[in-house]
């Protein structure tokens, strides 16, 4: 599946992982993050990404559920 959005704000996950936050403008959040930190470190806040891969969703404790991706490779990200 393919999502494409406007960064709304780069941000470090709890195990110190880049995770970018997409905004859609509905409260839904949408996340795309990696182990390859080299893959997100071009992408700033403002910016539209076009992202492709398998997506999943994941509740967190404290918040509502949010759509999440795992970028491992290059081709998985335009911006």
């Amino acid at each position: 599946m393919a999502v494409y959005g406007r960064i709304a704000d780069v941000e470090t996950d709890s195990q110190g992982r880049p995770a970018l936050r997409l905004a859609d403008g509905n409260g839904f959040t949408v996340r795309i993050r990696s182990d390859h930190s080299s893959l997100l470190a071009p992408l700033t806040t403002g910016a539209f990404i076009l992202a492709v891969g398998t997506w999943k969703i994941w509740t967190p404790r404290k918040s509502k559920p949010e759509l999440q991706m795992f970028a491992e490779e290059h081709w998985q990200l335009a911006h």
